[in-house]
């Protein structure tokens, strides 16, 4: 059997080491921030700022996969989904 190791490998671990511990409003203002700046820049950079928050909420969601409920994956994976597909309406 292989040792257990983070999800998603050391450099994950230390990301989320430094999201945890930033101020909850600088981490929510900031998704806030580049979640609004994307829906309303025209066009690929509106795309990209939204493809990065998607990007964000997948790998959080992969954090905590194995750890959440069916009901929760199921959410998560709709979140991310709609996000992909509101930055793919922006191409």
């Amino acid at each position: 059997m292989s040792e257990a190791q983070p999800p998603l490998g050391p450099r994950s671990a230390a990301l989320l080491a430094f999201l945890l511990r930033l101020p909850r409003f600088v981490l929510v203002l900031g998704v806030m921030a580049i979640l609004l700046a994307g829906a309303f820049l025209p066009g690929i950079p509106g795309a990209v700022l939204v493809l990065a928050i998607a990007a964000l909420l997948a790998w959080l969601a992969r954090l905590a996969w194995r750890s959440a409920s069916s009901g929760a994956r199921a959410g998560r994976v709709v979140a991310v989904a709609v996000l992909l597909a509101f930055a793919l309406t922006k191409f």
